[in-house]
């Protein structure tokens, strides 16, 4: 598809090929696994064994803290719109789910992450949605409600994160919390793209952040639609060069940032310190 004067679309990510991601290959035909409500997901991912195991979790509720630490998890929910998968994070001090630096493509896709409680009139009701620390993680079609933290990508390396609902309507404690937030050195070859993200106006965020980056390091921030945030719609932040020598890294940071939808804000987009940025068709009142 086009988008205007000729130029292309890139296109969603799909499930082909699900043997091969980024540069992990796996061996071999997938293991399907077939989780039903009131089974456990982690012990599906615990038992998995070397190479692709497609785990399909089936609609209903889940209250578990998932753990993803080694490589070849794709982890999947149901598609039904009436009884799709729910993860609930009974504990607010951990992340619903966490890709450790140990697994390589992960595939997580179609479910719904809330906080314990679903309460949105308390700041201490809210959890945290999904840490991914391990490269080529694939992050797609699920939606975080009631989340302090929906979404944090630190140090991690060809991760796509795609056509996701993420809602923040809160904070862990005191700190504020962004939507989407991509964190630290080495996020190379990252992707952010046709996401939904709304935050709420309250306790003032970004939507969209990529924070206190360095080191040699590329993301490209894409055909979002990001709205209603007290702060920055898009807020982008490297250390500075001082920082980064400091660190033992180089300052080789190329964020570009093209096609977004933003709207309903006090400020669209800020960014601070030193850095290669590009950014292109932004619009919305």
């Amino acid at each position: 598809p086009l988008f205007k004067d000729g130029e292309k679309i890139p296109p969603r990510s799909s499930k082909d090929d699900v043997s091969k991601w980024g540069e992990l290959e796996l061996a071999g035909k997938p293991v399907h696994v077939a989780i039903a409500e009131g089974e456990s997901i982690q012990s599906a991912i615990d038992d998995a064994a070397p190479g692709l195991t497609v785990i399909n979790v089936a609609g209903g509720t889940f209250a578990e803290i998932l753990i993803i630490e080694s490589s070849g998890i794709y982890l999947t929910g149901s598609t039904d719109g009436a009884n799709p998968t729910i993860l609930i994070n009974e504990d607010r001090f951990l992340p619903a789910i966490s890709v450790t630096w140990e697994a390589m493509g992960t595939v997580i896709e179609n479910m719904t992450i809330g906080s314990f409680n679903g309460d949105s009139s308390t700041t201490e009701g809210y959890a945290q949605g999904v840490l991914i620390e391990g490269r080529d993680t694939k992050l797609r079609k699920c939606k975080g409600l009631w989340l302090a933290d929906p979404v944090k990508v630190v140090a991690a390396e060809a991760c796509i994160i795609e056509d996701n609902f993420i809602q923040m309507m809160g904070q862990a404690g005191d700190e504020t919390k962004s939507d989407l937030q991509f964190n630290g050195t080495g996020i190379g070859n990252t992707v952010c793209r046709y996401n939904f993200i709304s935050r709420g106006w309250v306790n003032g965020a970004s939507g969209i952040e990529a924070k206190d980056m360095y080191g040699a390091m590329c993301l490209d921030i894409g055909f979002n639609t990001v709205s209603d945030c007290r702060e920055s719609q898009i807020e982008i932040s490297t250390l500075s060069e001082t920082q980064a020598i400091d660190a033992g890294s180089e300052l080789d940071v190329v964020v570009t940032v093209h096609h977004n939808i933003l709207y309903n804000t006090i400020q669209q987009m800020e960014w601070a310190n030193s850095g290669q940025w590009s950014w292109a068709g932004q619009g919305g009142p």
